[in-house]
């Protein structure tokens, strides 16, 4: 059996991948020993195949076999893996093991590779949650940690935060913990405006005023403000790969009819204040800066979770490409 997980939503991706080798222990292998994870370029497609090939073990006959960010890979060894799949996905026999391509981002949809995949019996796009579907999540994650929210509250971190469930599970933990700290079991909008939205207008709104301004003395500075008060690169890139897709929605927007921050708000369900400081910084950046850094961040953050380079390097990389463009 071939399960393909791909799509820009890593924490769910992961969290689905987390559910899929629980599953396998309970009901195939209770030891854990019958599965193995593999970064895609550390093996060989030979050793995929051997690996397919193989029984789970003492204690188990079937194996499951994760292989990581197969797209990563350059395009000798993405044909090779190719021809090790192509047989295994067009099989109409089932298989003893099961292997489970997860990639964590998106994929390229022209790709032979993608195309083959696509015929996988299990496949899944984790794409980011919008509207009702995030703010469902969102209310979800809350209850988990033992407290409750007022409708505006949540709302109101949903603007800020948006579709990164990486730092929404922070902020959330966050608030919680000093809600609970209080003798409380309720979110309030001001402890929001108080734990997130001050943060937000810190580390945000100073980088990309810097960064639409060119000022590159200002945008460096900003940043090892930033590694010095303890944020990690995840922290900043969530940040700006946010800020940016609101910078392309509010342009986008106003380039069709002229529109006021209100109005703009509650079309894009987003905070006024956000909407004005998009508005006005969307002035200085032009369409190709906007989609081409938008896509470098999004890489950026994918490198940052699934390689051993630095955040911070990557994340310099990114902000001195923007400057010098």
């Amino acid at each position: 059996m071939i399960i393909f997980f791909y799509g820009e939503d890593s924490f769910r991706s992961q969290q689905k991948v987390v559910q899929v080798k629980e599953r396998f222990t309970k009901e195939v292998d209770t030891t854990g020993q019958a599965i193995t994870t593999n970064d895609a370029k550390e093996i060989s497609a030979d050793d995929l195949a051997r690996l397919m090939a193989s029984g789970g073990g003492f204690f188990s006959e079937k194996k499951l076999i994760i292989v990581k960010n197969i797209f990563d890979c350059k395009k000798p060894q993405k044909e090779a893996f190719k021809e090790v799949l192509k047989p295994l996905v067009e099989s109409k026999e089932p298989e003893d093991n099961t292997l489970l391509i997860w990639q964590q981002g998106t994929a390229d949809k022209r790709e032979a590779l993608f195309k083959l995949l696509k015929k996988a019996p299990f496949i899944h796009e984790f794409t980011p949650l919008e509207g009702y579907q995030l703010s469902s999540w969102v209310k979800n994650a809350i209850q988990e940690q033992g407290v409750d929210s007022d409708p505006q509250a949540q709302q109101l971190l949903e603007s800020f935060v948006g579709s990164n469930l990486w730092q929404m599970q922070q902020e959330i933990k966050k608030i919680s913990s000093f809600v609970l700290s209080e003798k409380r079991t309720f979110i309030e909008t001001e402890d929001v405006k108080k734990l997130v939205e001050a943060g937000f207008n810190d580390d945000i709104f100073g980088l990309m005023d810097a960064l639409s301004t060119k000022s590159t003395t200002t945008a460096i500075q900003l940043l090892q403000d930033q590694w010095r008060a303890g944020k990690d690169a995840l922290y900043l890139l969530g940040m700006l790969v946010r800020q940016f897709r609101i910078l392309s929605l509010v342009k986008h927007r106003t380039h069709l009819t002229p529109a006021s921050a209100n109005q703009l708000a509650k079309e894009l369900q987003l905070h006024p204040f956000v909407v004005q400081k998009a508005t006005e910084q969307s002035k200085n950046f032009s369409w190709d800066q906007i989609t081409t850094t938008y896509h470098s961040l999004v890489e950026a953050d994918r490198l940052v979770k699934t390689t051993a380079l630095k955040g911070e390097d990557i994340l310099f990389h990114v902000v001195s490409q923007l400057i010098l463009s």
